[in-house]
This record gives structure tokens, sequence and C-alpha cells, in this order.
């Protein structure tokens, strides 16, 4: 393995950890219950339904 590929495989273990630290969202059995119940209740929009009928960019089957 030379320097580069290193560097790149060190950068790229520091990254997946920043995101994954990111992704986690720790929140009360109260607040828990008051944003479950606000996205039950919600009616997408009609631009939420046309982006959710999309292939997301990150798909490799489109």
């Amino acid at each position: 393995m030379n320097v580069s590929q290193f560097v790149l495989q060190a950068s790229l273990r520091e990254a997946e950890q920043v995101i994954a630290a990111e992704a986690v969202v720790t929140v009360s059995a109260e607040e828990y219950r008051w944003l479950a119940s606000l996205m039950d209740e919600a009616s997408p929009t009609p631009h939420l339904r046309e982006a959710l009928k999309k292939t997301p960019v990150w798909d490799d089957r489109a």
C-alpha cells in the first residue's frame, strides 16, 4: 500500500465515522411520541410525492 492509498483509506474511515455520528439522533420518550405523532398526521406535499417517485442519485439501478 502506498502513501496515497493509506491517506485515502484513513480519510474514508474518518468520513464514515463522522457521517455515522451525525446520522443518529437521540430523543426522549416524550419527544419521540411527539415526533411520531407529527409524522403519522403529516400528508405529503405534491413536491414530496413527485420526489418519492424518482430514483435516488445514489441508486445505481438508474
